[in-house]
């Protein structure tokens, strides 16, 4: 391995324009209700066939090191829209490649000008003129009747999954069941068939199988299931391990000691949480369940993926079931007393997850919610979906999305469909819809005067537009795409009509369906812009040159990545 070092050169401009033109080129394909999927080898995997613009991006191989680096850091545009909105990377992929371009032409017919001047002043241009625009051309879902904004959420699904009208009805499906501040999972089917689950109550990611060894089967009592039910129990929850019994006694002897008015034994049942059960605590729980003397049934804390997230888990379930969450410290398991626990009227303790149904206290639940969202502000969009989970767990349940598809192949590409499609109906209720299929962006472009910066935009902003019609072989070249998206004319109303290309005609954007999420096209924008604006102000490039052997490690290595990151290794 060794650096290579590329000066600002005219060389290395055109080096630079060619991968990212080359990058929007391939990605670029899979844009629009006329995109194509890319087959993209695996190593060591079969092919995969998919329209996901990050996934082909990812999967580029540049033929030098200068177009190389280049490429990373234009992936980068994809990898931040994702990250963002979970949507919108082959548009902003596309624009990227499309402002660098058009900046590097006016560069040249500027030379006065200086590159980092030129940076400034499109960023002020986007954030002081095209935001605003956008903004007000979005049409917000959150104040629409509900039959409206469940139309909206299918046709936002629909966009987004190329016009699958399984997967925009199975995402309209889960949206329904959950609302707007439910969890939908999507996973891979096993057969043909796309279908929604939904479970009901408050989900819980951990089961029996949890617990290990033989007592996974200790507490099943229903053998045909393989299951736990327990009904009217009481639920303690423990911030720590529990590995001696005499942490627990105190507890299981008063309960066990309840009486009711006529002095009989009430016994009522226990789900006791904790993060990990000892095996003598776990034998001895286990030698009450099979006898009948206390019904009590562990269950691990699951695990969120987050700081804390095992404690954080307690505090939302005791806002659903009510009651006080223990420790080792200011307040142990021995002090506790019947009455300062949660109640359910309903538990199922499954194999792998368990479900806890009671009629919660309304304005605890509110309560943690609003802490909740609270934290979405400011964070990661990995973070913010572990947070709308637990906003699921507090609001009625969780529906998962299993993409079906004829071979397995076609399901893990219809998988990464519901996704995409999933993440586009969450930011289209965050900043309402604008009209789609690349109008909202010419119609932008053409309201910008048409000479300095302002014109580096108005000619990227038609190339998604541009882009849609010649994948769907309305146009054959970008002149006579554009003259039918300029001649599209204006809706009764006064609004200009966006251009269906499935159809091939002019629409008006609602009743047709066809918009975006407001907040996936900023997103798009603003990073392309981000991206562009490095590349059109490099003074030079530093990159690494492997020889063959090397690349054959760095390949291995990259390939054990993926594979750990893709769970396929623990």
């Amino acid at each position: 391995m060794r650096p290579i070092t590329y000066l600002e050169s005219p060389e290395m401009r055109r080096e630079v324009l060619t991968a990212v033109r080359s990058l929007a080129e391939i990605v670029g394909k899979t844009l629009g209700p006329g995109g194509r999927p890319i087959l993209l080898q695996q190593e060591g995997r079969a092919p995969l066939s998919t329209k996901d613009g990050v996934t082909v991006a990812k999967h580029y191989s540049a033929p030098n090191p200068l177009q190389g680096v280049v490429a990373e850091a234009a992936v980068e545009v994809c990898e931040r829209t994702v990250r963002q909105v979970g949507d919108g990377t082959t548009t902003a992929i596309v624009l990227a490649a499309a402002i660098v371009e058009a900046g590097q032409e006016w560069l040249q017919q500027n030379k006065q000008y200086s590159p980092q001047r030129l940076s400034r002043e499109l960023k002020e241009l986007f954030s002081q003129t095209i935001k605003p625009t956008i903004l007000s051309l979005a049409r917000p879902i959150k104040d629409m009747p509900v039959s409206e904004a469940s139309i909206a959420v299918r046709h936002v699904a629909m966009v987004s999954a190329n016009h699958d009208e399984e997967i925009a009805s199975a995402v309209a499906e889960a949206i329904k069941y959950v609302g707007e501040d439910g969890m939908v999972v999507a996973e891979e089917g096993t057969g043909a068939e796309t279908r929604v689950e939904h479970k009901e109550g408050f989900p819980v990611g951990s089961g029996l199988s949890d617990l290990g060894g033989s007592a996974s089967a200790a507490f099943v009592n229903r053998k045909n299931y393989g299951d736990c039910i327990v009904e009217y129990s009481y639920v303690a929850m423990y911030d720590g391990e529990i590995n001696d019994v005499e942490t627990i006694l105190p507890i299981l002897q008063r309960i066990d000691g309840e009486v009711d008015e006529q002095g009989r034994a009430k016994r009522h049942p226990m789900v006791l949480i904790a993060h990990r059960f000892g095996d003598q605590v776990l034998k001895v729980l286990s030698q009450n369940f099979r006898q009948n003397r206390l019904t009590v049934v562990p269950v691990v804390t699951p695990r969120n993926g987050q700081a804390n997230g095992k404690q954080s888990f307690l505090y939302d379930l005791q806002a659903y079931v009510g009651g006080h969450v223990f420790d080792s410290q200011g307040n142990p398991l021995q002090n506790a007393f019947p009455s300062m626990l949660g109640q359910v009227e309903y538990v199922r303790i499954g194999v792998h997850e368990s479900v806890f149904m009671t009629a919660p206290n309304i304005e605890a639940v509110e309560e943690r919610i609003a802490a909740l969202k609270e934290q979405m502000e400011g964070t990661t969009e990995f973070d913010k979906d572990k947070l709308r989970y637990r906003i699921s767990q507090l609001t009625g349940g969780v529906a998962t999305i299993y993409a079906g598809g004829a071979t397995a192949l076609e399901a893990k590409e219809r998988h990464a469909r519901v996704v995409d499609a999933v993440s586009a109906v969450r930011s289209a209720m965050d900043f309402g819809v604008v009209p789609g299929g690349g109008s909202t962006l010419l119609h932008i472009s053409r309201t910008l005067p048409q000479e300095g910066p302002a014109a580096i935009l108005g000619k990227a902003l038609k190339k998604p537009f541009i882009q849609i019609l010649m994948n769907a072989g309305v146009a054959s070249n970008p002149e006579e795409a554009l003259f039918i998206g300029n001649n599209a004319g204006k809706s009764e109303a006064g609004e200009f009509m966006v251009y269906d290309a499935l159809k091939r005609e002019a629409v008006e954007f609602w009743t047709s369906g066809i918009f975006d999420p407001a907040k996936v096209t900023l997103s798009a924008l603003e990073n392309s812009l981000s991206v562009a604006q490095l590349l059109m102000t490099l003074g030079g490039v530093v990159a690494m040159s492997f020889s063959e052997g090397e690349q054959q490690v760095k390949a291995m290595q990259e390939g054990l990545v993926k594979a750990i990151n893709n769970g396929e290794l623990e």
